[in-house]
């Protein structure tokens, strides 16, 4: 929400040392995969370079049906390299109290042509947040960390939960149709009046220990025009304890939170 900068660069000085060791591993496990599709661009573009010079010196139609296909070749390594870079990619994430609860709201607020699917995002009311959101393929829940705790550490906290304007549409990447899309478009505008969204707490200790602290649910409040995003009510936690606290938002008859995990699961690291 608030960008600090490329990852790895310009993170701002008083970012956890925590949060700048996670990002750094995530990208030492990341750039193999970017390397790789690199690299299989950069043999598609030699072999059609290749193709061409030859083409040049002898035209003939074989030859030029290799060039076609080597051409092509080169548009899907090319598709393939935006593919993995945007799916190696991250946001980076700074929140900081009441005013940063509003910012995410806002943030998270959006019509059915910039949605996304179902999400449920978390911020701390009394403390500052710092996270890492990965992308929709990575599977991979936010990574968080907290600064400016209060003395008592109790944490009060909001989740921010919103329609998914994905029924129906294609996994794959395709292009939808004008009829999915209107069938996208409807259950999310029917979603806006009718959702209802869980929530589930958890904290495991350094031991390994996954204990349950709140749960609940919590509807749509503006059943006149409809909620582009729902906040829960205020989620006491008590953080003291070191430990990973696992944040869990979604609406209640979609995938569930493991169905769009980087977007509904945040893991808070403590200590």
């Amino acid at each position: 929400v608030d960008n600090l900068g490329p990852p790895g660069k310009g993170l701002a000085k008083q970012a956890p040392e925590a949060l700048v060791t996670t990002l750094q591993t995530y990208e030492n496990e990341t750039q193999p995969k970017i390397e790789q599709a690199q690299a299989e661009l950069q043999l598609a573009m030699a072999a059609l370079k290749s193709l061409k010079q030859q083409y040049k010196a002898n035209p003939s139609a074989g030859l030029k049906s290799a060039v076609a296909v080597a051409q092509k070749q080169v548009e899907t390594s090319q598709t393939n390299l935006r593919q993995v870079e945007g799916d190696c990619g991250v946001g980076l994430i700074r929140l900081s109290g009441a005013a940063g609860r509003d910012l995410l709201f806002r943030s998270e607020a959006k019509p059915f042509d910039t949605a996304d699917a179902g999400h449920a995002a978390v911020a701390p009311q009394n403390a500052t947040l710092w996270g890492i959101e990965y992308s929709y393929h990575s599977d991979r829940p936010r990574d968080c960390y907290l600064t400016d705790l209060p003395q008592d550490g109790i944490v009060t906290w909001s989740m921010i939960c919103g329609p998914s304007a994905h029924v129906g549409l294609p996994l794959d990447g395709t292009q939808p149709t004008p009829e999915q899309l209107k069938v996208a478009e409807d259950a999310f505008n029917d979603f806006k009046f009718s959702n209802v969204y869980e929530y589930l707490v958890l904290f495991q200790g350094n031991n390994g220990i996954t204990k349950t602290l709140t749960s609940g649910a919590f509807a749509v409040k503006d059943k006149r025009h409809g909620d582009l995003a729902t906040l829960s009510p205020d989620l006491k936690i008590d953080m003291r304890e070191p430990g990973t606290y696992i944040f869990k938002g979604s609406a209640v008859g979609s995938a569930g939170p493991e169905g769009y995990t980087s977007a509904r699961v945040t893991r808070v690291h403590v200590g």
